[in-house]
């Protein structure tokens, strides 16, 4: 037989419902693999004026040439070398705990320095701090995760993201301060193909297998 409305609200001045003392099942978090790869590869700076630049070997230059008896060869001087730079970025996610809050939460706020928190003010606290510390990191990352999937202008302070690198116009623009339009730079273009039919059984493969 349940309890009726009457039974419960008055049990409400008289019991507390049980709390599991744990921290929160996550249902809202996923796993982040291309935040997870990056990471791997990470590593300070000292700093930067503008740009983080990257040197790239773009060719041997080869100066490759058959000869015969007595025959000349040439010599040339290797430019086998570029530079790729890309601006550097800052990003910021923080939290704040209003004083309605902290006495929502049991903790009393006075202007006295020598006042000492009670056991009860330390754990509610604790487990505040806890909890926003963690949707802090958690947020940040979240967010961190999707705009490195974007190509930047969806912020004019992001920086490019995955969908810049890795473009379907390949061919043209200017990443990381070269243009991929111009010739010799082929080099720094991605492959695109966007004309596969998917209904077809295996040409999804085949046209992967292709490219590579």
């Amino acid at each position: 037989m349940a309890f009726s409305a009457e039974q419960i609200s008055y049990a409400g001045f008289s019991s507390m419902d049980f709390i599991l003392r744990k921290k929160p099942e996550d249902l809202y978090n996923t796993e982040r693999p291309f935040l997870k790869w990056l990471n791997s590869f990470k590593r300070t700076i000292p700093g930067a004026k503008q740009y983080i630049n990257e040197k790239i070997h773009t060719t041997n230059d080869n100066n490759f040439q058959w000869y015969g008896p007595d025959g000349l060869v040439s010599f040339n001087r290797k430019r086998t070398l570029a530079e790729a730079n890309f601006s550097w970025g800052s990003a910021h996610d923080g939290f704040a705990l209003s004083e309605d809050e902290l006495f929502q939460n049991y903790i009393t706020l006075t202007d006295n320095k020598g006042a000492t928190p009670t056991n009860d003010e330390k754990r509610q606290f604790f487990s505040l701090m806890e909890e926003n510390t963690e949707a802090l990191m958690s947020g940040f990352k979240e967010q961190f995760d999707y705009d490195l999937h974007l190509d930047g202008t969806q912020d004019t302070d992001a920086i490019g993201g995955l969908d810049l690198l890795i473009s379907t116009t390949p061919s043209s623009g200017i990443v990381g301060g070269i243009n991929r339009a111009t010739s010799g730079n082929e080099y720094w273009r991605n492959q695109a193909s966007l004309a596969i039919n998917t209904g077809t059984p295996g040409l999804l493969g085949k046209t992967m297998e292709s490219v590579w």
